[in-house]
């Protein structure tokens, strides 16, 4: 299983609409990105991580030629979300490839370290 980060820019994020999303655009790993993954949803403009669940099935093709995965956000926190600079200040994940390369397309890979990482961010909330 691997873990993933999406992300979507936070001053064109419709909240109330974009939490019922079930599949995300993929332009690349689309050969690594498998049912079961975990996914977490990563907000531009220094706001963070804001949703975490799963990958529900394997990246396909949209009649318009991008690819897609599905995907199920099971726990929402847009209200507290884990901050780019708390973050940034982890050396679990400090070193992740959204804060190296934050202009790359989706989806960012994240390690096992980092994802325990946004885990225990995340966990530290409720």
């Amino acid at each position: 299983m691997a873990h993933w980060l999406v992300q979507a820019n936070a001053a064109a994020w419709r909240e109330r609409e974009d939490r019922e999303v079930r599949e995300w655009c993929v332009k690349r790993y689309r050969d690594r990105v498998a049912a079961g993954d975990d996914i977490g949803l990563w907000l531009t403009g220094g706001v963070g991580l804001v949703a975490i669940g799963r990958v529900t099935g394997p990246p396909y093709r949209w009649a318009d030629g991008s690819w897609h995965a599905p995907v199920e956000f099971a726990r929402h926190f847009f209200d507290d979300p884990v901050s780019r600079a708390e973050l940034l200040a982890d050396p679990g994940f400090a070193g992740s490839a959204i804060l190296r390369m934050p202009g790359a397309a989706n989806p960012f890979p994240i390690t096992d370290g980092e994802w325990r990482a946004l885990l225990a961010h995340e966990t530290a909330r409720t």
